[in-house]
């Protein structure tokens, strides 16, 4: 064996297909196998090599050798003595079944791969590729492997490119092919398909090498594609054996990132911290002293996406330069609701609109200094996916960084972000007054502390001592009949009474009779004197609740009583005076019904004294938590419970809703999560169904996505009961721990 040259080497799948020759091995067999060749069967190959050996007892001898590699002579022609075959099995993990090495007897061998033993081969052979090697899940589109060379073609230390999007790791983009109009191979592959190609680089078609796929088939898994880089230029791997060590070399150039052990401890210690300026301090440290001078500088809006948090060690910026930098960022969200639409807009690209606006007000800010690095800080807790901020790298003396720091920056931030996110949603979400010490805003009952219930209670105290109609404004559930009481109770005729007139709770005739009352006799069943509801309001408050949906011969009669206060009994003929102040609400556009003809202007103009609007729910989120807790504490004692508060991921999606029914909506929510709940803290499964539904991600073609929401959900329903889980997914235990694993997932409340 000592006087055997090597010739090259060729990768199995697990369906023992060929998917992979290389040029030295091709050339010495003198075989065409390029990147649009169907797939070879491993039989033929060994047909070739002149091997009498068939699959079946290949497999009988591998299973026998357990971890070595085993050795078969090929045919002896007149051009040489034979040829000698070495094969080795490979992990699972690598979805590679078979690797093999060809040598032509008669001449030195330049390694020794079968003595060394403990896997030498694979390691040699795989991470020796000249070209570029990988596995993606096709479904998800994740990097599971990746070898040695492609890590060093786009300068990072293995294996930070694991777990990267392929069209990160590969192509260099941003986003999917798909997003950019092109067409992802992946989505069309299947395990018994053909090769397919995408453009390898920075996503320029033209003049780059390809990247050849080849579905691989794992029995009782998803379809994982192997990625081979094509280049005709690259010399036979065997005649360069020098190479590598050239490469080591080369990569001590970059080697200012950290160690995956030293990301694994700071992400850690970073996830252990207590507070957000803690943790977001750890995190700053980390890069200052893995990476050397650069400062960290994060933007994080806050809960409701209307505020703003800045952060950075005190001694790298000083304090003039932040308040300018808080200036610029409040008249950019003041202009264009630049953090509302980093929270919410990831799946319509907002974020990524929203990003690059503060990535132009942070280099601008940052002058003189260096932007060395800039990145979208991202989350998808329970498969949703959220933007929580930005953040910049800012240097005085780099200009710029190797792409192994920036992925290293990128990977520890990506890591840390449910942290980051969880504190965000316990520290500004219930920020000051605290969260657990809530108080009204007034005595009314009116909670929030939002801009625009500020305004709203400063305008009720302005109309409160004056006796103008008043026209209250808002969809269904803002709380309407609320302010009127407010108005009404801030009055001087606090000590009257407050009637409400429900007008679409009646037909015409009836609506007339309940609010100016009817005479004995006045139509059939009138069999005794009524008064009316402008009767009963005197000295007090009359509230006409949903003016708009009143039939015109009401309104006719309705403007004559707002002109004098004067009215006459349904049947009657004397005039009556009333003394009281009306107060109006519809959740109608009046001014569009005023138009349409449905509305009478005259009466429009009567009732549009002083006008009031109630802002939804959703344009002021920053009051979802006060009122949450309000009523948290209402049903709580209606229901004799000691639930005291809500966990981030059940708050998280109380944010998250628009909630069209507004605060009533919310007080139901509430009401139904308080019956469920068997502890002290509202959980995110303890919310109504439709509250669940709508925070998960919207359905994609991507089986992978829809896979981690039904194993989620199934978790939820089972109380993380694993076992339970595992039989109601049909799936063994290992293989539902070896998903969770995969897929990130922990319960709600979890560190």
């Amino acid at each position: 064996m000592g006087g055997d040259t090597f010739r090259g080497f060729f990768l199995v799948d697990a369906t023992w297909n060929i998917i992979y020759l290389n040029d030295a091995l091709k050339q010495a067999l003198g075989i065409a196998y390029g990147p649009h060749t169907p797939r070879w069967p491993l039989e033929k190959l060994l047909k070739v090599l002149g091997c009498s050996i068939s699959p079946r007892q290949l497999a009988v001898d591998l299973r026998r050798a357990g971890s070595k590699p085993v050795e078969y002579q090929g045919g002896v022609s007149a051009e040489r003595q034979g040829w000698r075959v070495v094969m080795e099995a490979v992990s699972v993990k690598a979805k590679v079944a078979l690797v093999g090495l060809i040598y032509e007897m008669g001449a030195p061998r330049h390694l020794s791969v079968v003595e060394g033993g403990n896997g030498s081969l694979v390691q040699w052979a795989v991470e020796g590729l000249r070209e570029g090697f990988f596995v993606v899940e096709a479904r998800s589109k994740i990097i599971v492997y990746a070898n040695e060379t492609f890590h060093f073609k786009r300068g990072l230390r293995p294996p930070l490119a694991i777990g990267k999007p392929c069209y990160q790791a590969v192509r260099g983009l941003m986003d999917p092919c798909t997003s950019l109009g092109q067409t992802c191979p992946l989505e069309f592959m299947d395990p018994e398909g053909r090769h397919a190609f995408c453009p390898n680089g920075d996503g320029n078609t033209n003049d780059m090498p390809v990247v050849r796929l080849t579905p691989l088939r794992q029995e009782g898994e998803g379809l994982y594609v192997v990625g081979m880089e094509w280049a005709d230029s690259h010399k036979a791997w065997g005649e360069g054996a020098g190479r590598k060590v050239s490469r080591v070399g080369d990569r001590a150039k970059i080697r200012n990132a950290p160690s995956y052990e030293r990301l694994q401890h700071v992400v850690s210690e970073a996830t252990r911290a207590p507070t957000l300026s803690s943790l977001l301090a750890g995190l700053s440290q980390a890069v200052r002293q893995d990476v050397g001078p650069v400062d960290v500088v994060f933007v994080l809006p806050d809960a409701a996406g209307k505020d703003h948090l800045i952060f950075c060690e005190p001694s790298t910026v000083a304090p003039q330069a932040l308040q300018n930098l808080k200036n610029l960022l409040v008249e950019a969200n003041r202009t264009g609701r630049v953090f509302e639409r980093l929270r919410r807009g990831l799946s319509n690209g907002q974020s990524a609109e929203a990003a690059e606006t503060l990535r132009e007000i942070l280099r601008r800010w940052a002058a003189p200094r260096y932007v060395v690095h800039f990145g979208l800080l991202n989350a998808l807790p329970n498969g949703s996916p959220r933007a929580l901020g930005v953040y910049v790298g800012l240097s005085d003396t780099v200009k710029a960084l190797s792409q192994d720091v920036r992925s290293y920056m990128d990977t520890l931030f990506s890591l840390t972000s449910e942290a980051i996110n969880r504190l965000v949603m316990e520290e500004t979400a219930v920020a000051s007054p605290s969260f657990h010490d809530v108080v009204l805003t007034n005595r009314d009952g009116i909670i929030g502390c939002s801009k625009e219930m500020r305004e709203v209670n400063e305008l009720i105290d302005l109309v409160a001592a004056s006796d103008a109609t008043v026209l209250i404004t808002g969809e269904n559930g803002t709380g309407k009949e609320l302010v009127a009481h407010a108005i009404h109770n801030r009055s001087h005729r606090k000590k009257g009474p407050f009637v409400v007139a429900h007008c679409s709770a009646y037909s015409p005739t009836l609506l007339e009779s309940e609010l100016f009352g009817h005479e004995k006799g006045a139509f059939t069943g009138a069999i005794r004197q009524k008064k009316g509801r402008v009767e009963r309001a005197q000295g007090g408050t009359l509230f006409l609740d949903e003016i708009g949906d009143i039939a015109p011969a009401t309104q006719v009669l309705l403007l004559r009583f707002l002109q004098d206060h004067r009215f006459e009994r349904v049947g009657g003929e004397s005039t009556l005076q009333a003394d009281v102040r009306v107060l109006a609400a519809t959740n109608r556009n009046l001014i569009k019904e005023v138009e349409n003809g449905r509305f009478r202007d005259d009466l429009y103009y009567r009732l549009n004294v002083i006008s009031i609007h109630l802002p939804p729910l959703r344009d002021r989120k920053e009051d979802i938590p006060h009122l949450s807790h309000y009523f948290l504490k209402k049903y709580s004692a209606k229901e004799g419970k000691t639930v005291s508060g809500f966990s981030s991921g059940a708050l998280q999606t109380l944010m998250d809703y628009d909630w069209p029914g507004n605060v009533r909506q919310l007080e139901n929510a509430i009401s139904h999560a308080v019956i469920l709940a068997q502890e002290d803290t509202i959980r995110r499964q303890h919310l109504p169904r439709f509250l669940v539904h709508a925070h998960e991600a919207a359905p994609t073609a991507s089986l992978i996505e829809n896979e981690k929401r039904l194993i989620l959900q199934v978790l939820r329903q089972t109380q993380w009961n694993k076992h339970e889980a595992a039989r109601k997914l049909q799936v063994s235990r290992s293989t539902l721990y070896s998903k969770i694993q995969r897929y990130g997932l922990r319960p709600e409340g979890s560190a």
